[in-house]
């Protein structure tokens, strides 16, 4: 009676929100940082933005400069669900752009809601009233968005090669590779990029199949839909300047008459 206004925040409404946004910011993230996922890293590391979203509400009475540090080590977590790949410093980076992300899509959210007039701060938070109809029309609009945006940045790095050290059979393969930004095929259940190579440049095209062991990779390119045979060599190593670093990658024959520019592949820049 006569005191401050009560607003009342559902937090199943707030979770479905984060949920889709934090989903949105990772797939802009992965284009952005060449951080391929699996969809379901990524659910996974969306819904734990949308639980820490509900969480927040709870951390009224922590001051500014800590509950930044929160909301920083949320992203990581979230981003190290969704990216981690053996580098840190790769997954500090697409925490950074992610919560950049994050910041650019929320501005955007409350510059609309604020001109409309129907939101309310709290905690640091700005809140709005919104039907679920213009949720979906929001989420549409922001998936759209993002996918044109995933579209217009896949470009490739022509003039980028790495070369790397296969294990395979017990005997060593040094082989050069045309790195690619484009090349974000990754294997589906454990979301690891996939190395594309010359057929020839590791004799184990004759016993790949999924009955072995190995992993079907289905694809799509320009010629149309496939699937590919992936295997995993007994180790890895992306040789640089300063010596040699371990990585983990699935390796797959690209098509017969494939040439990749006279090198032995195609290598995923996110592994660079």
């Amino acid at each position: 009676m006569g005191g401050e206004p009560v607003y009342i925040i559902y937090a199943d409404v707030l979770f479905l929100i984060n949920f889709c946004l934090d989903f949105i910011c990772l797939y802009i993230t992965s284009r952005l940082c060449s951080c391929p996922a699996s969809i379901w890293r990524t659910l996974g590391a969306a819904a734990i933005g949308g639980i820490y979203s509900a969480a927040a509400l709870m951390m009224s009475a922590i001051c500014t400069p800590l509950l930044v540090l929160i909301h920083f080590a949320a992203a990581f977590v979230i981003c190290f669900t969704a990216f981690f790949r053996r580098s840190i410093k790769k997954t500090l980076i697409s925490t950074v752009v992610f919560a950049v992300s994050c910041a650019v899509t929320g501005g955007i959210l409350t510059a609309v809601f604020t001109l409309a007039g129907k939101y309310s701060y709290f905690n640091g938070g700005f809140y709005a009233d919104i039907s679920a109809g213009a949720l979906l029309a929001v989420a549409a609009a922001a998936g759209g968005v993002a996918l044109v945006f995933g579209l217009l940045s896949k470009r490739r790095l022509n003039t980028a090669y790495a070369e790397i050290e296969a294990v395979y059979a017990e005997k060593r393969y040094r082989l050069r590779l045309l790195a690619d930004s484009g090349n974000l095929l990754c294997e589906p259940v454990s979301g690891l990029p996939v190395i594309m190579l010359r057929r020839g440049t590791i004799p184990a095209d004759d016993s790949l199949s999924a009955e072995s062991g190995n992993r079907v990779i289905p694809f799509t390119s320009a010629g149309g839909s496939d699937i590919l045979i992936g295997f995993k060599a007994e180790k890895l190593y992306l040789l640089k300047v300063r010596g040699k670093k371990e990585i983990d990658a699935y390796l797959a024959f690209g098509a017969p008459d494939g040439n990749f520019a006279g090198t032995d592949g195609i290598f995923p820049a996110s592994l660079l």
